[in-house]
């Protein structure tokens, strides 16, 4: 492998040097050799040791060449020619800092192609992982893309851990993004997606680690985890930001030969996909997924759709919504769809949908929309797994329906049921046109007088006309409730304890319009 002049530079610190280099640290250096007298043959592929007297004879074009130099010189001369510098000053022996410096290079040579074969060998992720820390003064942790915590490679002291981030993601089993503030964690998302090298980032007041140093993880140009490290041993150098840049391009390779990736399922299963657009499949291949599931067509299911404006934002984001959905329900299918997630369950095994049960992991469902800003939708019961076009129909129309999410990130279906009746009828023609117009004679009067007739009368017919239950529905007196009775009958000029089915439908969907209008 290669290796720059800033992991040189940790591997000399017996010599205490002097450095000069820009902040760019691309790893581009392949050996070391002495100053050749063809200066032709220089190049900045390679670390030339050269003491301070020879300098002046340089004549190189590029600029940016690395050196070491053995002796006394002012910084400003480097500076001047614009070269990278490591300055040992002393009297030291060349021909032992050449050998040193020659066994830096085998030293990394031979770690980089000893992680290349336990890769390619498929070695263990933990043998991989040590392998790659070895270099480093740091312990540090691989994440997936939806920041699950997979492994840690190195020494760590689990007294030193207390206050740290380390500490929450081996609680919890994740990276906490969840309790960033909104601001701090989109810059994270887009340091991650847009640095092609490791970085240092501050962390959040909520930790008491000085320093965090990532490594965005590629393959195929997608970005697929991240190494992690705190500076719970010592500060970071510029040498170990390289070298965790080489580990995460080395990770790169491991996600893109691994065989199974703990990546959450990013794409719909092919069969629900035309399911849901309204296309046949035969039931049979339904049945064979299912089973691998452990389930069966006629279970007891239940459809959750969550979506928000921050999942069209970042696929960090729906990434790490989708690993939490994943640890919340456990058994379910979960995939990403149209602009959010749909995660169907199997109501006995995920009690938390059920009013009272799995009260534990609802909150915990709660949290996580609240805390990731988004909202969801979820369908009624439904037993055909065939029906799931109807479920995902119902828990968009929650998510519709259901806001503004003011004092709760979620709504079922039977919540906004009437709701959503009157928006599709008035979706399909004039609202207006549905009503029973004495009935408007009644809006208009409660709109007069302050009265509540409207009301009374939908309560009314909903208790099936029983004066005892609506009066006990409304909490006022019967003597009250007997008055406004009287009073919408006279208007309707009906007796409504003689009114037909079709008279009752048409009077209680006018009733529906009209207050969910008001």
């Amino acid at each position: 492998m290669k290796i720059n002049i800033f992991i040189l530079y940790d591997e000399l610190k017996r010599y205490h040097p002097q450095i000069i280099a820009d902040d760019e640290f691309p790893l581009n250096l392949c050996g070391v050799r002495r100053l050749p007298l063809d200066q032709k043959n220089i190049t900045t592929d390679y670390l030339y040791l050269l003491f301070p007297e020879e300098i002046p004879s340089l004549d190189v074009n590029p600029k940016k060449l690395n050196i070491v130099v053995l002796g006394k010189i002012d910084k400003s001369t480097i500076l001047a020619y614009g070269y990278q510098a490591i300055i040992i000053d002393g009297n030291i022996n060349s021909e032992l800092v050449f050998q040193q410096i020659q066994d830096i290079f085998d030293k990394y040579n031979c770690w980089g192609e000893t992680m290349m074969e336990y890769i390619l060998q498929r070695k263990s992720l933990q043998i991989i992982l040590d392998k790659g820390a070895e270099p480093l003064s740091n312990p540090i942790a691989l994440f997936d893309i939806s920041f699950k915590f997979i492994g840690q490679g190195g020494v760590l002291n689990s007294k030193t851990i207390e206050g740290s981030i380390w500490k929450t993601a081996f609680t919890k089993g994740y990276a906490p993004v969840d309790i960033f503030p909104d601001t701090y964690r989109n810059m994270f998302y887009e340091k991650l997606e847009g640095s092609d090298s490791s970085f240092l980032i501050r962390p959040p007041k909520e930790f008491q680690d000085n320093c965090w140093l990532l490594g965005p993880v590629f393959s195929q140009n997608h970005l697929n985890g991240f190494l992690g490290a705190t500076d719970i041993n010592c500060d970071f150098t510029k040498g170990e930001c390289s070298i965790v840049t080489y580990f995460a391009k080395m990770m790169g390779i491991y996600f893109e030969n691994i065989v199974e990736t703990t990546i959450p399922d990013r794409d719909i299963p092919y069969f629900i996909d035309r399911i849901l657009s309204g296309y046949s499949v035969e039931e049979g291949i339904v049945e064979y997924y299912l089973k691998k599931q452990g389930w069966k067509m006629n279970d007891t299911f239940k459809l959750f759709y969550v979506s928000g404006q921050d999942l069209s934002k970042s696929h960090q984001e729906l990434y790490f919504i989708m690993f939490r959905l994943k640890v919340i329900f456990k058994n379910c299918i979960l995939f990403r769809y149209e602009n959010g997630i749909v995660v169907i369950v199997k109501t006995k095994e995920n009690k938390l949908v059920y009013e009272g049960e799995g009260e534990a992991d609802f909150k915990e469902f709660e949290k996580l929309l609240s805390e990731m800003n988004v909202n969801a939708g979820i369908s009624m019961e439904f037993y055909d797994f065939m029906s799931i076009k109807y479920a995902y129909k119902q828990s968009k129309a929650a998510l519709k329906e259901g806001a503004p999410f003011s004092h709760k990130r979620y709504c079922f279906f039977e919540e906004c049921y009437s709701k959503h009746i009157i928006s599709s009828l008035n979706e399909s023609t004039g609202l207006k046109s549905l009503c029973n117009q004495q009935i408007l004679k009644i809006s208009a009067y409660d709109k007069k007088n302050g009265d509540m007739l409207l009301t009374t009368l939908r309560s009314y017919l909903l208790s099936g006309c029983n004066i005892s239950q609506t009066a006990k529905n409304l909490y006022i007196h019967r003597n009250t409730l007997m008055y406004r009775i009287n009073r919408i009958e006279d208007i309707l000029e009906t007796d409504l304890r003689e009114i037909n089915e079709e008279q009752f439908l048409i009077l209680y969907i006018t009733c529906l319009i009209l207050t969910n209008k008001n």
